[in-house]
């Protein structure tokens, strides 16, 4: 596993917009939700204006950006929140994902609500923070500080569920005890 940004051949710079070829190596990203807003949004290539529920986010990173939330995102993030009111969001944690979209005739990659509540994106649990602290002592390369900068976490009890088999696996592969 390599920690080196790829870059998607269609991500561009000057985008204003959070786009589905912007998540870092087209992997799920979890944000935070600051505001959330109808704001007037320029279209470059028609050169008109349109208003739009905008997104924006707590967290700062190079790659985020506000992001125009459409009917579909819209729906998902009232629905997994069990909410109605945009200002009732803000603070929130909401996932992205891509998937694959029909848009007439083609079908395209399109930024998704992934629904926390599916145990998806749960932080593991004492027990399972204890087998990773313990496969950590067995061995010397591996820290916790080398995993959590890996996945972008402050503590190894941030680790999202779906991870831990992952991060399991390699420390039993390193450290030749495969069969733990």
């Amino acid at each position: 596993m390599t920690n080196t940004k790829k870059t998607h051949w269609l991500q561009n710079p000057n985008k204003n917009y959070l786009g589905h070829q912007d998540l870092p190596n087209g992997e799920n990203q979890t944000l935070t939700l600051e505001s959330g807003k109808w704001e007037a949004v320029k279209n470059p290539k028609l050169n008109t204006t349109t208003e739009k529920r905008v997104l924006r986010f707590k967290e700062k990173d190079k790659w985020i950006k506000p992001f125009i939330c459409n009917e579909t995102n819209a729906f998902d993030i009232c629905k997994f929140l069990q909410i109605e009111y945009i200002e009732d969001c803000i603070g929130a944690k909401i996932t992205f994902t891509i998937k694959k979209v029909k848009v007439g005739k083609i079908t395209t990659n399109a930024l998704r609500i992934l629904d926390a509540k599916k145990g998806v994106f749960q932080k593991i649990n004492e027990e399972k923070l204890k087998i990773l602290l313990d496969l950590i002592n067995q061995q010397k390369e591996t820290t916790p500080q080398k995993i959590c900068d890996a996945f972008k976490i402050k503590s190894l009890a941030d680790l999202p569920q779906e991870k831990f088999e992952l991060v399991k696996k390699g420390i039993e592969k390193y450290i030749g005890n495969e069969n733990i």
